[in-house]
């Protein structure tokens, strides 16, 4: 029995000192900070839009021949719920009429159909989040009457992104 209780002496005695070779550690916390900006863009392609209104003889309706303009935008946005709207910089002369289409990015909600773009700002898409870089088409159209006078006119068409 005195022999167990001395190896197992040993083994403690070699062990504590195992122990006392080993450096102490040292513990070192750093912070992690980071920053992620919100992003939110619209970028269409074309900067301008050019209609060839033609006549096409008298109808009950509209003697004028009117082609749609197909363009593409390319859209992103994170963080808050945003909201796109459109708006003329002047009204339409009388018997004039812009309408637009647009086709939403995944989770977002357009309007349907054509709608009249005036100078008042009209919501076109609303609840556009977590989108990156989705590429969608709106459309323009423009209507006019058989009363709309001879003329030659120029409008800015102003898209704003913003908070919903």
């Amino acid at each position: 029995m005195r022999k167990s209780l001395l190896v197992v002496l040993a083994i403690f005695a070699m062990f504590c000192g195992l122990i006392a070779q080993t450096p102490p550690q040292q513990i070192w916390h750093l912070n992690v900070n980071f920053n992620i900006p919100e992003v939110y863009y619209i970028q269409i392609n074309g900067s301008s839009l050019n209609f060839d209104v033609r006549f096409r003889g008298f109808t009950h309706h509209n003697m004028w021949q009117i082609n749609n303009i197909p363009l593409s935008y390319v859209i992103s946005a994170n963080g808050n719920t945003k909201k796109l709207t459109a708006q003329l910089s002047d009204a339409m002369p009388d018997g004039v009429e812009l309408l637009m289409r647009i086709t939403a990015p995944e989770g977002a909600i357009a309007s349907p159909g054509f709608n009249e773009i005036t100078n008042v700002p009209r919501d076109v898409l609303h609840n556009i989040r977590n989108v990156h870089n989705q590429q969608q088409l709106m459309e323009f159209q423009l209507r006019a009457g058989n009363n709309a006078p001879v003329m030659h006119v120029q409008r800015t068409l102003t898209f704003v992104l913003r908070d919903q």
